[in-house]
């Protein structure tokens, strides 16, 4: 387990190679299948889950992109 710092992100392809158990230890977004919402939720998803919480919430963004930067290092997600 890390130490209070922050989770490295992997993509997509390198983050499900890993083993079940060290998942955790990263982080990921997947384009088409993660979104971003404005508040807090206990919910979990399911089929149309997205559809149902972009009905009733208003900033919800379905991610589209992931940009990675090395110069500055950062990254950037876009959205619709």
């Amino acid at each position: 387990m890390r130490n209070n710092l922050p989770k490295p992100y992997l993509l997509p392809k390198a983050w499900q190679d890993l083993d079940d158990n060290d998942k955790p230890e990263y982080f990921t977004f997947t384009g088409a299948i993660d979104f971003f919402v404005e508040g807090e939720f206990t919910e979990i998803g399911g089929d149309g889950f997205f559809n149902k919480i972009k009905s009733e919430n208003d900033n919800c963004f379905m991610i589209t992109n992931v940009d990675i930067y090395d110069l500055i290092p950062h990254f950037e997600i876009g959205g619709k």
